[in-house]
Formats: C-alpha cells, structure tokens, sequence
C-alpha cells in the first residue's frame, strides 16, 4: 500500500517516462520516483464536475482524459482543454500505430481522431485575388509566394509579410519565385524580372526591365538563373 493520500475515485495509467497519472477527486496528481505532485486542480480538472472513465498518454505525451457524462478532455502543457466529439458518455481511449486517437462511447460506437494535417496561410486582405502561381523556399527556410493579385509575400515563423511593390506598378502579376545561392530571391512578372531587397519594408528592385511575361526561373547548382518567357 502506498503510505500516501492521493484521495478518492482514483484512476490510474502508466506515464510514458516511468511514472504514474493519478486523477483523483478534482485534481490530477503524478507519481515519480516515489514522490506526488499536483499538475491541475478543480474547477479545470474534469473529475471536479464529472468521473474520469478513463486517463492514456499518446505517443506525444499528451494525456487524454475519457470522462461519464462530458466528453473528452486532453491535457498537455499544463493546460487542460476540451476535445468536441459526438458522443459525450466515453469509456474508453486508445492511440494506433498512426498517432490516431480512437475513443469508444456507451451506445454511440467508436470514433477516431486525426491531428489536423494542413493549415491555410492567407496573405493580404479578404479582397486580395489569392490565387499562387509558385512558391519557393530560401536558405533559412522562409517560404516565398509569387500571387496573382498582391504581388509577392513572404512567410516566416508563423508571419505573412508583404513585399512592397514599385510604385509604377499599381497592378502586379507575380508569376514565379526562385531563391539563389546568396540568399537572393528573384521575382518572374508580367513587367519584368525583379529582385527582393531585404530591409524594412521589404521591396522589389526591377533588374531586367526587356523581359516581359515571365513564366518560370530556374537557379543552376553552376550558379546560373535561367529565365523562361513569352
């Protein structure tokens, strides 16, 4: 017998570093090395205001909580969240061989949840024509975008910026991008062939004004850019 209280209506699981998940009577405590600690306290804690049928921790070290009445429940990062599923009475989660979380509930079958896999990135505004014609990505691993209406972004980090067109080109038609091996970014257009200008904004620097209607640019490992147009 432990010579500890952990409390009551305890559910146990394994940890995944060796230790124990304990969700007791409005908390959630963990074992390690003989020791308790207590990672979360009511009113977050499901077993607060419903009993915890069941605790796993994925193979991300995610631990999900399956509770009697109202649903599913993950907690990572010291936060506990809501996971929405379609039926609310569970008994029962598992992880396969994939990282897909199945979750079994009393009378409504089994479900599966699958991390989302794609996020849309939308530059510019609501009223920008979206569409892209190429992207590409540059040596510290910023993704470049040539759109039809806006002209050029850039994405880093979880940001969209905007490359700040010339002034004499109120409509720009950004058809194609390719990085170099100075970590130059060159811009095929409708007007011409242009190079990204690094700085605060960031700006389009016009450098082969006769070559018009662009449609694609190619950086050779000899160090050559190769351009195709009408």
């Amino acid at each position: 017998r432990y010579p500890g209280s952990p409390g009551t209506l305890l559910v146990i699981a394994r940890a995944r570093d060796g230790g124990i998940w304990i969700s007791a009577a409005e908390r959630l405590l963990k074992m390690e090395n003989g020791r308790l600690a207590i990672l979360s306290k009511a009113p977050e804690w499901p077993s607060a205001r419903d009993v915890v049928e069941r605790l796993f921790e994925d193979s991300r070290g995610v631990l999900w909580v399956a509770t009697r009445r109202n649903g599913l429940f993950q907690f990572a990062e010291g936060q506990v969240r809501a996971t929405p599923t379609q039926q609310q009475i569970l008994s029962w989660v598992a992880e396969d061989s994939e990282h897909g979380i199945w979750v079994a509930s009393k009378g409504g079958g089994i479900a599966r949840l699958q991390r989302q896999r794609f996020v849309m990135i939308r530059p510019g505004s609501d009223q920008d024509d979206v569409a892209s014609t190429a992207i590409c990505e540059d040596r510290i691993g910023a993704m470049w975008c040539a759109n039809r209406d806006g002209g050029v972004f850039r994405y880093f980090g979880g940001a969209v910026q905007r490359v700040h067109l010339p002034v004499s080109e109120p409509s720009f038609y950004a058809t194609c991008v390719c990085p170099d091996a100075d970590g130059n970014i060159w811009v095929g257009s409708k007007s011409g062939l242009y190079r990204v200008v690094v700085g605060d904004p960031l700006t389009l620097e016009l450098t082969a004004p006769d070559l018009k209607d662009i449609h694609v640019l190619y950086f050779s490992h000899k160090g050559e850019l190769w351009i195709g147009s009408e």
